[in-house]
């Protein structure tokens, strides 16, 4: 409803040469369960061409240790 409030919980579910696979939930405040849950897939392009490039360094570099191993398991 307009104006609830509650907690967004966004989480990397998967990391790829070119993509991230993000899963989330929405949860009121004082709900015992989310509300919403969903996945949302980032695929990096080169602007021109519009083809998959690999994760910039700087946002591989931001991910946390565990990211990673999700990368190497896939």
């Amino acid at each position: 409803m307009l104006h609830d409030t509650g907690t967004c919980t966004l989480a990397v579910q998967d990391v790829q040469r070119s993509s991230l696979h993000f899963a989330f939930t929405l949860q009121r405040h004082g709900d015992d369960r989310p509300g919403v849950t969903g996945s949302m897939l980032c695929v990096f392009i080169d602007g021109a061409t519009r083809r998959p490039v690999p994760l910039p360094r700087t946002i591989r570099e931001a991910l946390p240790d565990d990211a990673d191993m999700l990368a190497e398991a896939s």
